[in-house]
């Protein structure tokens, strides 16, 4: 998880990855605080690629997966309220 000034945090944002990503990232859930105006599902994915050098090759290419926030699925850009909930799934082939 990433430090930041209390202050500079919007949301704290809880992170589940299933299948094999979880394998290949090492868990199912982790937490991540989210500093202010970045707390949508692009920009988890810019900071979990550039600090986590276990998600740089499973979670680069946002089109090869299926993401949901609080049980449904969404789009990439959707923003993601403090508590909230984002599942990270591969897209079936």
């Amino acid at each position: 998880m990433m430090l930041l000034d209390k202050r500079k945090i919007q949301a704290m944002i809880n992170l589940l990855y299933f299948m094999k990503l979880a394998d290949t990232i090492g868990c199912m859930h982790e937490e991540l605080a989210m500093p202010k105006g970045q707390s949508n599902i692009y920009n988890i994915l810019i900071i979990l690629n550039k600090y986590r050098i276990d998600c740089r090759l499973t979670l680069a290419d946002a089109s090869k997966l299926r993401m949901s926030i609080n049980k449904k699925l969404v789009d990439i850009s959707l923003a993601v309220m403090d508590g909230g909930e984002i599942a990270f799934f591969p897209k079936a082939r």
